[in-house]
């Protein structure tokens, strides 16, 4: 989805893995082995058209009106998990990087099926055997949504590539001219079952499959599990026009929200869904009295069915012409994918480790020994950031809870409680832990945190890889800069140094190999660097609208200034190798922001030990500013190594550190800097008093990733 935008109108074009009049549902059987449904076909793609919100400018307020400040900061890190501690420590060189102690690493070197589907024409063969189903779906979803749209290889030789971008399973955003969105998931595997099956979620209706799914039915009795993708096109209006393109329909806009109630039941009274409908009704310009059409989430839910149908009468029970289906009722529950696929439908029918880490005295000690470390140290660094930004309890009761919000990323979510459920399934579902599947989901700990503090406005999580953390930080902040929320958490946390997590790094050759002195293996722009060392951690900033900040009189520590995330559209996992994305993405964040590029002069760099990576940035910031003699940059991971998704935050968490304290920290291990680097750029051994115009912090990702943001020292205006 595509949040609407002043810049114009927006097109669709979808794609949906699934054929609405052809797939008969199915359940899991009832028989031992538990069969899965038969007969959902990837079929037919469609294409729509989409026009952004019609923008009410008596309630939107301009970036010049809203500036977006630091006021608190939160941290988990191999060095430190006291913000003042951790940053000392980056001052002093100190690493935290050591042997793993947490298991034996002695052999590492550091529901509802789619059937007779083909990615045959689509994908390379070689490629589609190596990757997982989710990815097939959506890789095929959308290419089928660009031909569906008219994209032929002619229409893609005239568009500007750097304004055409992919949102697929993540967040809602949006660029200027063209834009992939939607979801894809595949889970129908006996983990995946058997976590929902855990957690009581599944209709049990297997004797008579077709008929399992039936939302509002007085019968129901849990949502059938489906697979699959669906992907818009979504296209600025003149843009679409240009080309002559078919257009489906018109994007009006669109909100989220939080139940902050419970992890697996909506709101009783749809307290939650309601604010949420309106919120978008008030976003859009929509009035409520024009919407007579409604694809209701409905899953076959005991309790969720009726309190969504509750929140939509009390939104629209005035409207004779109403009316509510649910097209799970036919393709079950698409989990992540659903909202993409019904959305066709719905356009259709109009056309390093932590070491002694204790989340006590923050976290209830029952729940902290159920979920994954990843989801401790998030709602950890996230009350530490709230403590440090002085929202004690008697500020919490004066906030407006609907403009609260929580954007937390993982990279790779609860993977030690994805391991423990699959060991738990060796045995037998019924071993496995009830939350199993919320707990693995990225999702979880962002709303987890929410449901903690009672924060009802946008709760959710982006994963961009190791670009995650800013990419949640960017879209925190246009969040308050757009008017929709006063105050933000924001940042990342992963926690993946387990034996699928090491040996998955392993395989693809990321990982140092430096394991007889592990506290010199991480070592950016060095010669010897050989890859980099796995880290976990979190780290949260709390981002809040100036003004908001100033009148509960709030400690500033810097302004967040703006950002920019781009694609290098080249390989997995590995740069370009002349840096060409990394080198738009800071042109774009310059852009965005209205930094001047003689005015930055630090940058929180990505280099993560990278033999290949290290360079390609390098080469980008030169590019873009190697006319600066005042340029210094950094790479806090030489200390702490590589916190996969919680880097871009742990490091913004060092930047601001930065710009408060006058100190830069130093580049351990730069013994020996490689030769296509100025080492007078660089910080050296020890730490540097330095006065900061602006900084910028660069986060990348398997993918192409590219993310970048700024920030700079508030000054009073």
């Amino acid at each position: 989805m595509v949040l609407p935008s002043p810049l114009g109108k927006w097109l669709v074009a979808a794609a949906c893995m699934s054929d609405l009049h052809r797939f008969r549902p199915s359940a899991l059987r009832s028989s031992s082995k538990r069969s899965i449904p038969r007969k959902l076909q990837v079929t037919k793609t469609m294409a729509i058209a989409v026009q952004p919100a019609k923008t009410n400018k008596k309630t939107v307020t301009s970036k010049k009106q809203r500036r977006v400040v630091v006021t608190g900061l939160g941290v988990v890190s191999p060095v430190g998990d006291v913000v003042d501690v951790f940053y000392q420590n980056l001052l002093e060189g100190v690493s935290g990087i050591s042997e793993i102690q947490s298991f034996d690493c002695q052999h590492f070197p550091t529901a509802r099926e789619v059937k007779s589907f083909s990615p045959d024409g689509w994908i390379a063969p070689k490629f589609a055997k190596r990757v997982d189903k989710y990815m097939l779906y959506l890789l095929t979803a959308g290419k089928k949504a660009l031909g569906d749209g008219g994209v032929t290889k002619d229409v893609m030789k005239e568009l500007d590539i750097t304004k055409c971008g992919v949102i697929i399973g993540s967040a809602l955003g949006g660029m200027k001219d063209m834009m992939l969105s939607g979801g894809s998931d595949s889970v129908i595997i006996p983990i995946g079952l058997g976590g929902f099956v855990a957690c009581n979620s599944l209709s049990q209706r297997n004797g008579d499959p077709t008929k399992a799914s039936r939302p509002w039915d007085v019968s129901r009795d849990g949502f059938v599990m489906g697979e699959g993708a669906g992907v818009l096109l979504l296209e600025e209006l003149e843009h679409a026009k240009a080309r002559d393109a078919k257009i489906y329909a018109e994007f009006m806009g669109g909100s989220s929200t939080l139940d902050a109630y419970y992890m697996t039941e909506p709101h009783p009274d749809g307290t939650g869904i309601a604010l949420c409908i309106e919120k978008a009704l008030a976003q859009s310009g929509v009035a409520r009295e024009d919407v007579n059409y409604i694809n209701a989430h409905a899953t076959s839910a005991q309790f969720g069915d009726l309190s969504e149908y509750e929140a939509i009468i009390r939104c629209f029970g005035d409207n004779s012409e109403l009316k509510i289906n649910s097209t799970k009722s036919m393709i079950g529950h698409l989990l992540g994918a659903a909202g993409a696929v019904e959305a066709v439908a719905t356009v259709k029918k109009i056309a390093g480790e932590v070491k002694s880490f204790s989340p006590d005295g923050w976290i209830a000690p029952k729940f902290a020994k159920r979920v994954d470390k990843y989801m401790l140290y998030l709602l950890t660094a996230g009350k530490k950031a709230l403590g440090d930004g002085g929202v004690t309890k008697d500020v919490m009761k004066e906030l407006d809870i609907t403009k609260c919000g929580v954007i937390i990323g993982s990279a790779l979510g609860g993977m030690k409680v994805f391991q423990d459920g699959i060991e738990a399934l060796r045995v037998s579902y019924r071993k496995m832990n009830p939350r199993c599947i919320p707990f693995t989901s990225t999702n979880t700990g962002s709303a987890m945190l929410a449901m903690d503090l009672g924060w009802m406005g946008p709760a959710y999580s982006i994963s961009a890889a190791c670009a995650t953390s800013n990419i949640c930080i960017l879209n925190a902040a246009n969040s308050i800069i757009r008017g929709e929320t006063d105050m933000m958490l924001s940042g990342g946390s992963d926690s993946v140094i387990i034996p699928i997590g090491l040996g998955g790094f392993v395989a693809c050759n990321s990982l140092s190999q430096r394991n007889g002195d592990p506290t010199k293996a991480s070592r950016p722009w060095d010669v010897s660097r050989d890859g980099f060392v796995m880290g976990e951690g979190a780290g949260v900033l709390l981002l809040e609208e100036l003004e908001h900040a100033k009148a509960r009189d709030a400690k500033i520590y810097a302004e967040f200034m703006g950002g920019s995330s781009t694609l290098d559209a080249y390989y997995m996992t590995e740069p370009h190798p002349d840096g060409t994305g990394i080198a738009l993405c800071i042109e774009k964040a310059l852009a965005q922001s209205g930094v001047a590029r003689e005015d930055v002069n630090y940058i929180n760099a990505h280099a993560t030990s990278a033999q290949f990576g290290d360079l390609s940035e390098y080469e980008a910031i030169i590019r873009c500013f190697g006319d600066n003699s005042e340029l210094k940059i950094n790479s806090t991971k030489s200390m702490i190594g590589h916190l996969l998704g919680a880097a871009g935050a742990v490091e913004a968490v060092a930047t601001v550190k930065a710009i408060q304290t006058g100190w830069l920290h130093p580049n351990i291990n730069l013994e020996n800097p490689d030769a296509g680097v100025d080492k007078n750029v660089l910080v050296g051994a020890k730490k540097e008093e330095f006065n900061i115009k602006v900084a910028l912090s660069n986060s990348f990702g398997f993918g192409g990733q590219n993310s970048s943001i700024l920030f700079a020292p508030y000054k009073d205006q």
